[in-house]
């Protein structure tokens, strides 16, 4: 038998669970590829959030999740971007662009010539949506933002509002769902996934299985359960505290000496994150940072092993993980949600034509492999090149980091451009502020800038600033276009 794959089971929790099951099946149904999804207990605690990345406004429109029902069914909020310390000694890495070419020339590069000749803004505040994040407002892209520059934005969603929403709408499109306390995993000689067992006798077989347990990784193998890696983060604080005044459209990171806190308000409250090294703080310190980021006497509190694996492949045999089953990452950033994402697309653009799919298989897991790599060396730029305070930050400035991360950095010293590699996750303008924000500035620029005159420099810059500060004013309260989707769905 020679024949794709018709049927297949995903076995897993949460968001990534169902998003995964109706990504499958409103892709495939005409292909005639049923989809079973079976649900495990989830492990996250009452007021978990879920950061998501930009990409996944698309992944809702395939599976037919508009932007009002989601806001409205979950109580999450917008996000412009992530505030790495506080506002005066921080930065803001905005999900958008920086400021537009100038005479055909980089923005970036005309920034730094600029600064030269006594320029004293900020890189930040050639950003639509870094501007409007500080008062918070809620930059929408419109035809005028459009001719200037990309203001993409994401979602805070609290996680179980979030996947109980995905479910819906994966029932609605002809997914078969099941609840599971738990399942035994039927296996052939060779480690194939031959069924999954369900209490009560039921047994799932499929062609194809998508392991979607995180770190559990009860599908794609034995392999999975061993050691993890030493990253410089080992344990997760979690909790929440109330909702915030004002709704900042935006995730903030406090650092301290031995971790640091995420922060990030919804409609229903704050969750609190605070990841950190057992090596540089006690559980006890880790309370009272993380207390001390959220200005609110934490009670609630869960503290976890923080499991980080990259490495061993994201398909094996007949099973596909995705998620933290294939990689489980530090949470910094947020993309956690985003590498669930990338192992649907990817899965969905090489779903198997035929029985055989090793030609499939050994794409998906170099593509995954690679997209994962970016993601870390995202991260870790951050570890590597802050001037934070402590021992976590002092151990994270002398460890190695991977050549594709010390090439970039080299290269942007020398002129700050971002070397160009496959599979990322990051924007240029990701990485641009994230090196400027972390002070890491170019020592030149490419020559072709130097034929732009000063004056148009000046002209140019002092227009997009006009821009800026005239458009954010139009711009919405936060909250207040929050409440406005709610009055549109109700």
């Amino acid at each position: 038998m020679n024949a794709p794959p018709r049927n297949v089971v995903v076995v897993g929790r949460d968001a990534e669970l169902w998003l995964a099951a109706a990504a499958i099946r409103r892709a495939l149904a005409m292909s005639d590829v049923s989809v079973d999804a079976v649900q495990l207990p989830s492990k996250l605690p009452a007021w978990a959030v879920v950061p998501t990345l930009p990409p996944i406004e698309a992944l809702h429109r395939r599976i037919g999740i508009d932007e009002r029902e989601l806001i409205a069914a979950t109580g999450g909020s917008f996000s412009l971007g992530w505030q790495f310390g506080q506002s005066g000694d921080g930065f803001f890495h905005a999900w958008a662009s920086y400021g537009h070419a100038i005479a055909g020339q980089d923005f970036l590069p005309c920034w730094l010539r600029a600064s030269r000749f006594g320029l004293r803004l900020p890189f930040q505040d050639f950003s639509l949506s870094a501007v409007a994040a500080r008062t918070c407002r809620l930059m929408r892209p419109d035809s005028e933002t459009a001719r200037f520059g990309r203001t993409d934005f994401a979602y805070q969603l609290p996680a179980h509002l979030y996947a109980a929403l995905v479910k819906r709408h994966a029932l609605a499109l002809g997914v078969i769902g099941h609840n599971a306390a738990d399942l035994d995993v039927e296996r052939t000689q060779h480690g194939n996934v031959k069924a999954v067992c369900l209490p009560g006798g039921a047994r799932l077989g499929a062609d194809l299985y998508v392991d979607a347990t995180g770190t559990d990784a009860l599908l794609i193998g034995p392999s999975r359960a061993e050691e993890p890696e030493a990253g410089l983060v080992d344990r997760l604080l979690t909790s929440h505290a109330p909702r915030l005044k004002r709704l900042p459209p935006f995730a903030s990171v406090v650092p301290s000496s031995g971790g640091w806190t995420l922060l990030l308000p919804t409609q229903t409250g704050t969750h609190v994150a605070h990841a950190f090294s057992s090596e540089c703080e006690s559980d006890e310190h880790a309370v009272r940072a993380a207390s001390n980021a959220a200005q609110f006497d934490l009670r609630e509190i869960s503290i976890t092993p923080l499991i980080q694996r990259t490495t061993g492949p994201h398909w094996a045999g007949n099973v596909v993980a995705i998620g933290a089953a294939a990689a489980s990452l530090d949470p910094l950033h947020g993309a956690g949600l985003h590498l669930a994402q990338l192992g649907i697309v990817h899965l969905l653009n090489l779903f198997p034509v035929s029985a055989d799919h090793h030609a499939e298989q050994d794409e998906f897991n170099r593509v995954m492999s690679e997209s994962v790599a970016r993601i870390r060396d995202f991260q870790d730029a951050y570890y590597k090149l802050s001037s934070n305070k402590g021992s976590l930050w002092s151990r994270a400035r002398s460890r190695s980091v991977s050549p594709d991360l010390e090439h970039r950095i080299a290269t942007f010293m020398a002129r700050g451009e971002v070397a160009p590699l496959e599979h990322e996750s990051f924007s240029h303008d990701s990485w641009r502020a994230l090196f400027i924000g972390l002070r890491v500035l170019p020592e030149s620029w490419p020559p072709s800038v130097d034929h732009v005159p000063v004056e148009t420099l000046q002209a140019e810059i002092g227009g997009m600033v006009e821009f800026i500060r005239a458009k954010v004013l139009q711009q919405m309260d936060h909250g207040a276009h929050l409440q406005r989707l709610a009055h549109a769905s109700s």
